[in-house]
């Protein structure tokens, strides 16, 4: 095997990709209130027993009625250093009620952590008094409390609850848009800005100075005071250049600067009046967090955060740093037992339960020597399965080991194969000549895993086994100069070479009874157009439709099926460019945001409307008979449009948003 697996609105910087799922689960983790140091749970006889007890306040669930389903308590035993402890039985009671609500089983020496399937009422919102009972006669274990020598060894509930799949962002859209030609490019405001924008309920966000500022439009612009608190004192607003913003579907602002993680409730600021200021906690003043601009990191469903924390090095000592992880209530829940010199943009899938992450790993004992490797990290836990990267025919430990330098945002995406999970997972990075692009997918079972080196031209593949199947040949194409982007479906994954060649890499087999990854033999790379190229191509995005987006210093399109790549030669006065939940394409740099979103030309008179498609030009005639359904929603776009006469009627059920862009 090449290894086991054993442990199981508008995010700008983590989008999250439900493939075929119009449910999603969101997972929050809870600490207890003030625990004990140390847990004891012991019984002499079955009427002489020594319990103890976790209270835990369950917050409201992320969306407002979301169904929990599923409660489990982990806790961590203490090593015995002496003879082994006896097996024991734990029972979990619930407040006052004398009936088990769930139970764990401990055996002899294990250290490893126990995880009880709860009740889903011992998860409901309010208090929640755990009390740890065993009736096992003769034993005694003891487990961590707040003395727990890690912040993943404190005990915790961890919740699951039901709630619909949030809208994508980033550098995918749940939109398409019909047949894009060209870009606007108006800006939407002006102002020097200390973090990234966020999107929500179809407005932008962003900080400068001490203040929240709103954008509903081109110049439609409000600003509030931001009023951030640790418990009930008051904190000075400290924000850098270059900080980063996050919000969740529902809301929950999330700021990540220098010393400090701040979080605000944007459903409040509408009843907020002139000179309020927007209330938020804050961190402990103090907290000691760091992080490096290109290494961004991740936010969870519940708005969670997983980044690498860099600690502070003396003289020429490259600075290292773990991957830590705080909770929706701002609490550090555990930090990676590795470090590392750099990590990637770390990527989650699309549940948020696990995060995916490329690190450059120091020598840290003499195990193992300096190697580069693709994470699967459990976010509740911080539980890590590592694989490293490396290609070539061969077992593994016989392969070449790239020094990759730079590290690009793995691409997921999550798949039901077989009544099982499984996250697929497209790793890119570059050496000082090649890009390294493979695929590794991660599942309870076996895996397959293929390579393309694109200096090289050597392209390989493993079966299950870990032997070769088979390798060819593919152009030089140097490095990798986009993060990949997976299509709305999965089925796809478009990476863009440093030579300008884009390829759209049909990588999951769909055909019933062989659901998977393609060996190398089976995939066949297309090249989205053989006779044109994109040098310089810094941003890569995708529509729901297929339709590619191109940035160098120009933008470019590629609309889905027509083999062409269109130069449109409108300028980007932007470094990044992503995808609001509502479609609407922005770009950013320190003094602005722009509005780019495509557009199919001068004026259209579409036929009919499609499901979650966007109409966009300069001018767009509505036809007669929109021919939309029931539940269906759509996106008209530009500078006029045109309905037709007074006693036309919009079909009833459906949704139309009109945005009118500044010529």
């Amino acid at each position: 095997m090449r290894y086991s697996l054993q442990k199981t609105t508008f995010a700008v910087i983590a989008a999250l990709i439900p493939f075929g799922v119009l449910r999603a689960e969101v997972t929050t983790v809870i600490l207890p209130e003030n625990p004990l140091g140390m847990l004891k749970v012991s019984a002499e006889k079955a009427d002489s027993v020594h319990t103890e007890q976790l209270t835990f306040q369950i917050n409201p669930p992320p969306i407002a009625g979301a169904p929990v389903l599923q409660c489990v308590l982990r806790v961590v035993p203490t090593p015995q250093s002496g003879p082994e402890r006896a097996d024991q039985t734990v029972s979990v009671l619930w407040n006052d009620e004398p009936a088990p609500i769930g139970f764990w089983k401990a055996f002899s020496k294990t250290t490893q952590p126990y995880a009880a399937q709860l009740d889903k009422k011992a998860c409901a919102t309010g208090k929640s008094r755990l009390t740890l009972k065993t009736q096992s006669e003769f034993t005694s274990w003891d487990y961590y409390g707040s003395d727990a020598p890690t912040r993943a060894g404190l005990p915790r509930l961890i919740v699951t609850y039901d709630s619909p799949a949030p809208a994508q962002s980033g550098n995918l859209t749940d939109w398409a848009y019909s047949q894009p030609a060209s870009f606007f490019s108006s800006q939407l405001s002006s102002a020097a800005m200390l973090t990234n924008p966020v999107s929500w309920d179809g407005k932008v966000y962003y900080i400068a100075g001490s203040k929240i500022s709103q954008v509903a439009g081109a110049g439609n612009v409000l600003s509030w005071d931001l009023g951030p608190k640790f418990g009930n004192t008051e904190v000075a607003v400290s924000i850098d250049a270059k900080s980063l913003a996050f919000v969740t579907a529902w809301g929950r602002l999330r700021l990540l600067t220098k010393g400090a993680i701040y979080s605000c409730d944007l459903k409040v600021l509408p009843s907020l009046n002139s000179g309020d200021k927007l209330p938020c906690n804050a961190t402990a003043p103090g907290e000691g967090i760091a992080i490096n601009a290109d290494e961004t990191p991740a936010m969870g469903p519940d708005g969670s955060l997983y980044f690498k924390n860099v600690e502070a090095a003396e003289g020429n000592v490259t600075p290292v740093g773990s991957v830590v992880a705080y909770n929706a209530s701002l609490q550090k829940i555990w930090q990676s037992s590795l470090k590392f010199t750099q990590v990637s943009p770390i990527a989650l899938n699309a549940s948020g339960r696990y995060a995916y992450v490329l690190a450059n790993i120091p020598v840290q004992d003499l195990a193992k020597s300096k190697h580069i490797a693709l994470l699967r990290i459990d976010t509740a836990t911080g539980d890590t399965v590592e694989d490293e990267i490396s290609y070539g025919p061969g077992p593994q430990d016989k392969q070449i080991k790239p020094e990759l330098a730079e590290l690009r945002k793995p691409a997921v995406v999550s798949k039901v194969v077989n009544g099982s999970s499984v996250d697929y997972v497209l790793a890119a990075g570059n050496t000082a000549d090649n890009g390294v692009l493979q695929l590794v997918a991660f599942a309870p079972g076996a895996r397959c895993v293929w390579s393309q080196v694109g200096g090289t031209g050597l392209q390989t593949a493993f079966n299950c086994d870990a032997n070769p199947v088979g390798d060819g040949s593919a152009k030089r194409l140097g490095k990798i100069s986009a993060a990949p982007v997976p299509s709305h479906d999965g089925n796809y994954a478009f990476v863009a070479w440093q030579d300008g060649t884009v390829f759209r890499y049909p990588w999951f087999n769909t055909a019933a009874g062989e659901e998977g990854g393609f060996t190398a033999t089976n995939l066949k790379p297309q090249e989205l157009d053989k006779d044109k190229k994109v040098p310089g191509l810094s941003n890569l995005l995708v529509d729901r439709g297929g339709s590619v987006y191109l940035a160098s210093n120009s933008l470019s399109v590629y609309v889905a099926g027509s083999q062409k790549i269109i130069d449109t030669g409108v300028a980007v006065n932007s470094n990044t460019l992503q995808f609001t939940t509502g479609g609407t394409l922005i770009g950013y740099s320190d003094n602005g945001i722009f509005n780019y979103s495509p557009k199919s030309g001068q004026s259209i008179s579409p036929p009919g409307l499609a499901n979650n498609t966007i109409y966009s030009a300069n001018k767009v005639t509505v036809p007669g008979n929109p021919g939309v359904q029931s539940g269906q929603q759509v996106i008209l776009k530009g500078n006029e449009i045109s309905f037709p006469p007074a006693n036309f009627q919009w079909p009833a059920g459906t949704t139309l948003q009109v945005l009118s862009i500044p010529k």
